[in-house]
């Protein structure tokens, strides 16, 4: 099959920051990064590699503008990262997208060779594109607006998980081989492992 062509101006990209960051003590979103709340340096990455959008997806839309990034409210309330994703995705299909870029906001960094593996792996009649060690790592990951009907039975259903999703005949996942700079730790829960990750990146 032929490689989807997918440059970066025609992919809308979103930030997951529904949860409560219980294990963090505050909200991991807002979370000073050198000088940058964390939400704003991962916009900045989106913007920098051109994407046409850059939007939070959070319990309350409008949570996060005041940071400077749009911000619309998760599909269903308190039901997971994956109701994240079915608002990301309505969203980008109401823009006349097919395909969206989704991370969480407690994702250390996207270098760019990273998403070129995932636009290489988004081949047709793939609905979702992702790295995949031994279980699947569901951000950074592209996924198609064609997954809805899918993506909410299984919320209906009261389901959660993405590695179930991923693993679904029906989503026909690529999986990508990681990088070779994939890193220990990929996104924090805890202050200490914020502390740690910036650490090894400085």
């Amino acid at each position: 099959m032929s490689t989807l062509a997918l440059p970066a101006a025609d992919l809308p990209a979103y930030i997951l920051a529904g949860g409560r960051s219980r294990r963090f003590g505050s909200d991991k979103a807002s979370v000073d990064r050198d000088g940058t709340p964390a939400l704003v340096h991962l916009a900045g990455v989106f913007t920098n590699f051109g994407a046409p959008s850059v939007t939070a997806v959070a319990r309350e839309a409008g949570q996060y503008e005041d940071l400077g990034v749009s911000t619309i409210a998760d599909a269903v309330a308190d039901a997971g990262p994956l109701a994240g994703l079915d608002a990301a995705l309505a969203d980008a299909a109401a823009r006349g997208a097919t395909w969206a870029v989704v991370i969480s906001c407690d994702l250390f960094d996207l270098p760019a060779p990273w998403m070129r593996r995932l636009r290489a792996a988004a081949t047709p009649g793939a609905l979702a594109a992702a790295f995949r060690p031994d279980g699947w790592e569901p951000f950074p990951g592209l996924y198609h607006v064609a997954l809805r009907p899918a993506l909410q039975r299984r919320l209906n259903r009261g389901e959660r998980s993405y590695q179930a999703l991923l693993s679904a005949p029906e989503t026909h996942a690529a999986a990508v081989d990681l990088p070779p700079d994939w890193p220990e730790r990929i996104s924090y829960n805890t202050p200490a492992e914020l502390r740690g990750g910036m650490s090894r990146m400085n």
